[in-house]
């Protein structure tokens, strides 16, 4: 049974150690031995062996049979948009971001609020041979960011100042809350 830390907090080493794991493949594209897993994440192989081997059973990491390196599987990307509601949203957006892009010239994209940060949750390739363009899934600083601006422009004015608190708390900031209004009414203004 989990024993309790601080007062609402609960530990679960296994979760703990498979959530590592994801993180750590996710920034490693040519994947993991689980040894090299343990090594990066200051575990023992032990540790590690029986959470890799579950998470490869139930399809969230992929080994390879010629390396026996581990990377990430497609199920979890989409369990995540099967879970949050960002699978409506890509499929309502996309066709003005397909029109938007073509009319614009340039690359765009969609962000939602994740905690205290943007979170690219769809993007759409300007039809030129060249562009610029954020990855699905990249974080955004949601205070300074044109994309974060006009989501807090757009949001409720509860859910602005819970977002701008949940960044200054998760990226220890002070956000100029004047200079934050200023800019939410010119977008306000103008609508983009």
């Amino acid at each position: 049974m989990a024993k309790a830390g601080l007062k609402g907090t609960y530990a679960a080493p296994a979760i703990e150690k498979a959530f590592e794991v994801i993180e750590l493949l996710a920034n490693r594209p040519e994947g993991a031995l689980i040894s090299e897993m343990a090594t990066d994440l200051s575990r023992s192989v032990g540790e590690l062996f029986r959470i890799v081997v579950v998470m490869e059973r139930l399809g969230y990491l992929r080994k390879s049979d010629a390396s026996d390196r581990y990377t990430i599987a497609y199920k979890l990307l989409d369990v995540a948009f099967r879970g949050t509601p960002s699978q409506e949203l890509v499929r309502a957006a996309m066709p003005e971001m397909q029109v938007l892009a073509l009319e614009a010239g340039q690359s765009c994209h969609v962000v939602v609020p994740n905690g205290g940060r943007g979170m690219v949750v769809a993007r759409e390739e300007q039809p030129g041979t060249r562009g610029f363009a954020l990855k699905v899934g990249a974080h955004i600083d949601i205070i300074k960011s044109c994309s974060g601006q006009v989501l807090l422009a757009f949001s409720s004015i509860q859910r602005t100042e819970r977002i701008v608190r949940a960044a200054e708390e998760e990226l220890g900031i002070s956000v100029d809350r004047g200079w934050l209004a200023d800019r939410i009414a010119i977008i306000r203004r103008k609508g983009h």
